[in-house]
């Protein structure tokens, strides 16, 4: 309030546009949606305008206002400052998280891709080992361990493809 009154009084130094930027960053770290800011906003330029009224028989005499900077007009680019302001930030964040978001996705593919090539590595030395056995005349209970032991490996082979194809 303080900064709009300066500026209408005519001071060039007035912080009003920075005053109102931290109002949009304060809002949005206070959890405030963009419908509330422009609420609290609406209802401050209501006041502002609403007190200006009542006094307005003085206003004349300590506020000059000409054709291009009326009052309305400043309390608006306060808002859309404030506004600015929060949805820059808004937009940063939601920017980091989308990138924060491709790297893990990265990481994530990488992390399959080693899997992949390590698991499949680690059966077909099994696989090859059973048929070698197979080839070496088992007994029959041994026969039936090898067609086990291989039953299982092309199983915990399909159940990798199907965890990998997931991706």
């Amino acid at each position: 309030t303080e900064a709009l009154i300066d500026v209408l009084r005519g001071e060039q130094d007035s912080p009003v546009e920075d005053d109102a930027r931290r109002h949009g960053h304060q809002r949005r770290l206070d959890g405030y949606s963009v419908v509330d800011v422009l609420w609290e906003l609406t209802t401050f330029r209501r006041v502002f305008v609403a007190v200006l009224d009542e006094a307005s028989a003085a206003v004349t005499d300590w506020i000059p206002v000409d054709g291009s900077k009326t009052i309305l007009d400043l309390l608006d680019l306060c808002a859309r400052a404030s506004i600015d302001q929060y949805v820059k930030e808004a937009e940063q964040e939601r920017d980091a998280a989308a990138s924060r978001a491709g790297i893990l996705e990265t990481q994530r593919q990488r992390f399959l891709s080693t899997l992949s090539h390590e698991l499949r590595n680690q059966i077909q030395p099994i696989l090859l080992g059973l048929h070698r056995l197979k080839d070496t005349g088992p007994s029959a209970g041994q026969l039936r361990a090898i067609e086990m032991i291989e039953r299982q490996t092309r199983h915990q082979s399909f159940l990798i493809e199907d965890l990998l194809d997931l991706d």
